[in-house]
């Protein structure tokens, strides 16, 4: 029985492959994602023109330009931060930390957890139990001990000749003032309450070589300025929970994990995020 050749398939028997026709989301949705886009963009980057800068030399370096050894304000609101950068430190070269943590919260007890956000997450069960966190001697001094992660808090300020329009500004506390920051809180609120009630006086430690903050001479602020500290509360909270900007994290060279792991006998991290697009 003879058999029919079924024809080869041409460009006008051959079938398509469908395209599927997009549809318009309903108006008010697309609202809310591109404000969920905008919050998101404005998490990820960190404002810097009413940030407060420490210099070496000791002094605060205001966003106007302005320098001085000693600055007057109100604390409407701290928050609690840690960041851990395998690298050593280069003043030229800032780098986004490899992973970090932000909560309104003290340090001790360490209750907090890093960031999903963060580069390569160093705990999943919490920085409490990170050997990142963890005090080890240091290889040239025994009896002096470090952590590979950095404890910092970043306050939000308002200064005391502040009105309704004056933006907050940050400032950011090295490790060597958490201790001397966590006992000022509590003498603050014993005596006046929360730290918005007092006007507080920023120095440096003349005891430590390097640009160590300490807060001191606190006294009652005026009414205006309680209120307007007051106010700027939910404003200081949406500041300070902004995320380092870590969209130009590249992986630590191989000689400084290598030599993170000898110093301070770190493990593996246990979780990595996937690659930036």
């Amino acid at each position: 029985m003879a058999t029919t050749r079924r024809p080869a398939a041409t460009a006008s028997t051959a079938v398509a492959k469908t395209t599927k026709t997009q549809v318009a989301l309903p108006a008010e949705i697309e609202a809310q994602i591109q404000a969920d886009i905008e919050r998101f963009k404005s998490k990820l980057s960190t404002p810097s023109g009413n940030r407060i800068a420490v210099t070496q030399a000791k002094q605060f370096k205001m966003p106007n330009g302005d320098s001085a050894p000693s600055i007057t304000g109100v604390i409407v609101d701290y928050i609690a931060k840690k960041a851990y950068y395998p690298d050593d430190f280069d003043r030229d070269n800032i780098k986004p930390p490899t992973c970090f943590a932000l909560d309104f919260l003290p340090h001790k007890p360490v209750t907090l957890t890093p960031s999903p956000n963060s580069p390569v997450v160093q705990s999943d069960g919490g920085c409490a139990e990170c050997v990142q966190n963890q005090w080890l001697p240091t290889d040239k001094n025994p009896n002096k001990k470090r952590k590979a992660c950095k404890d910092q808090y970043v306050l939000a300020l308002l200064p005391i000749d502040a009105d309704a329009t004056t933006p907050l500004m940050t400032l950011e506390l090295s490790p060597t003032a958490v201790k001397g920051f966590d006992e000022y809180v509590r003498e603050v609120a014993r005596d006046f309450g929360p730290l918005y009630m007092v006007e507080t006086t920023f120095i440096f430690d003349p005891k430590q070589e390097y640009a160590s903050v300490r807060c001191v001479n606190q006294v009652r602020a005026d009414t205006d300025l309680i209120a307007l500290a007051f106010k700027a509360k939910e404003e200081a909270v949406n500041l300070l929970l902004v995320e380092p900007d870590c969209s130009s994290y590249e992986a630590p060279a191989a000689a400084a994990v290598a030599k993170a792991k000898s110093s301070s006998k770190l493990a593996a991290p246990r979780t990595a995020r996937t690659a930036r697009a």
